[in-house]
């Protein structure tokens, strides 16, 4: 298996790769998340679908279309959502689940994104 090209990491994948290896910087972070381009999972109702309850569950976000379809096995309903649009509307309790099926499946929790917008 290659190595992907450098160029064709996304932002929010380089600085989940910077995390991991403890070079991370939580704003850089939260700056690549809010510009990131986002895919979810199209649920039968509107809103976003959600694994666990509130206070304990994630919501599942994949980085590109493929990593969607390793997720759900397949092809599925699904849409694109920005990053900062997702925090917004995200209900409350949840934190996200980036690329579970991945290499690198992370768990981003909402203190990330809720110190910001207590900070700003």
């Amino acid at each position: 298996m290659t190595e992907p090209d450098p160029g064709d990491i996304s932002p929010l994948t380089r600085e989940i790769d910077r995390l991991l290896a403890d070079e991370g910087d939580p704003r850089a972070l939260l700056s690549a998340l809010l510009a990131a381009r986002l895919y979810c999972e199209r649920p039968e109702r509107v809103g976003f679908a959600a694994i666990g309850p509130p206070g304990g569950g994630v919501v599942p976000v994949f980085t590109s279309e493929e990593q969607l379809a390793l997720f759900v096995r397949g092809g599925c309903d699904w849409f694109a959502v920005e990053g900062a649009d997702l925090v917004r509307l995200l209900p409350p309790g949840y934190d996200i689940a980036i690329d579970l099926a991945g290499p690198t499946p992370v768990r981003l929790r909402a203190s990330l994104w809720n110190a910001e917008a207590a900070d700003g």
